[in-house]
């Protein structure tokens, strides 16, 4: 089995601000490349279809949706990583990237909520894992939003679900200035 086409985006390194912990941290990011989009459920099959990723992917893999982001667990995203040559981003190179390299990035305030982007509306009652949003139940597929785009032409910087990333926003510090992941013991383990 092949390795499914995937669009990555070069992204140029750079310093720019980072807040972290009600302080703003100078962060320079050497060049890194990111996917365009959140990985597909029909990228993730390929890598199933491989045997090397774990099929217990989340509902929009069950449901073949194939349009769709996967949900796996953290540790399943990031095996995929490492199949397609990659690694999952860090915070820093994420941050980075979906600011336009540290530019501020905003959608228009004037656009509906529903236009910019599929964003949870209410989680339905009983049922935790599953959610209404501007679209209905669940996600959307990738790239639906032009609006939410950014110069780089990253999509789905607004909804649609959070991104798996090498390292953890509950940091505690000292936080590296290099862009490299953070770690913690405590939440990493020794």
């Amino acid at each position: 089995n092949t390795v499914p086409q995937i669009e990555w985006v070069y992204v140029e390194g750079g310093t720019f601000d980072l807040p972290f912990n009600d302080e703003i941290y100078q962060v320079t990011v050497p060049d890194f490349e990111i996917t365009k989009t959140e990985v597909t459920v029909r990228q993730y099959k390929s890598c199933v279809d491989a045997g090397v990723c774990n099929p217990s992917a989340g509902l929009n893999y069950t449901s073949k949706r194939w349009h769709h982001p996967v949900t796996p667990l953290w540790s399943y995203g990031r095996e995929f990583a490492h199949w397609i040559g990659g690694e999952l981003p860090t915070w820093a190179q994420w941050a980075y990237a979906a600011t336009d390299g540290g530019q501020q990035y905003t959608i228009d305030a004037q656009l509906d909520r529903c236009d910019a982007g599929d964003i949870r509306l209410e989680s339905v009652p009983g049922q935790s894992q599953i959610m209404h949003s501007c679209n209905g139940e669940g996600t959307s597929p990738v790239c639906s939003f032009p609006a939410s785009r950014n110069l780089l032409g990253l999509c789905d910087l607004y909804g649609n679900l959070s991104e798996y990333l090498l390292d953890s926003t509950r940091a505690t510090g000292p936080f590296p200035l290099d862009g490299s992941a953070y770690t913690n013991s405590d939440i990493c383990g020794p």
